[in-house]
């Protein structure tokens, strides 16, 4: 089974080195800049380490870890680090499917809560409030889920629907609050604004997500000429 990495400059994305290798690093082939620059089909040479100058790179050493078996590239000097990978990347942004989970959890709890309330006696003057709290909640619990789910398969556009909603619910408990003070409303306030500023911390994180291009597969920037 064939795999592939791809080290880059950490201060030239432009530059950067893909390999691909079989398993125990048999047939691996090392490109940079596209261009196949050298080819091993023992994995033993690659222990040993190559040292080498590369058109367009500048002077290439590159080794396997003795022990862990990591690829290390040094480049002229500097040491070129593995790409992260889309998923693995996205996994950094777990906060953000966590609190839209929690939010569709606590929303759902208020809406059965609401339910049972329907179901048994309560006074007419009641009864409107309570079918509000139902709507509101079951739709809620709707769309963070959605948001959730839709953002972990690489949806971005759900973290501002998901955090538009909840500010604009924030904005409207802080009105009523305004109008009829209550203590225990106002805790629940400091704890949504807690999570606001969570979700705030990932709106650099996800803008930079949706403006990643769709990435080209190998054999679109491979060049196996030799």
């Amino acid at each position: 089974m064939s795999s592939s990495i791809k080290l880059i400059s950490p201060t030239n994305p432009e530059k950067w080195v893909f390999i691909t290798h079989e398993s125990g690093w048999k047939n691996t082939k090392i490109y940079a800049n596209g261009k196949l620059v050298k080819s091993f089909e023992n994995p033993q040479e690659l222990k040993k380490g190559i040292v080498d100058e590369i058109d367009g790179l500048g002077m290439m050493k590159f080794s396997l870890h003795p022990a862990t078996l990591h690829p290390l590239s040094i480049v002229n000097g500097e040491n070129f680090f593995r790409e992260k990978k889309k998923q693995e990347s996205v996994k950094e942004m777990n906060g953000v499917i966590i609190i839209f989970s929690i939010l569709a959890l606590l929303n759902f709890l208020i809406f059965l809560m609401a339910m049972v309330r329907l179901n048994a006696n309560i006074l007419p003057s009641d009864l409107a409030v309570t079918e509000m709290i139902a709507i509101f909640t079951g739709g809620f619990t709707a769309l963070y889920t959605a948001s959730a789910i839709l953002f972990a398969r690489g949806i971005y556009f759900m973290y501002f629907l998901g955090t538009g909603f909840f500010f604009a619910s924030t904005v409207w408990i802080m009105y009523n609050i305004y109008h009829a003070p209550d203590d225990v409303q106002y805790i629940f306030v400091i704890a949504r604004f807690i999570l606001l500023g969570i979700l705030g911390i990932y709106f650099k994180r996800v803008l930079a997500f949706m403006k990643v291009p769709k990435e080209r597969t190998d054999h679109e920037i491979l060049d196996d000429t030799f």
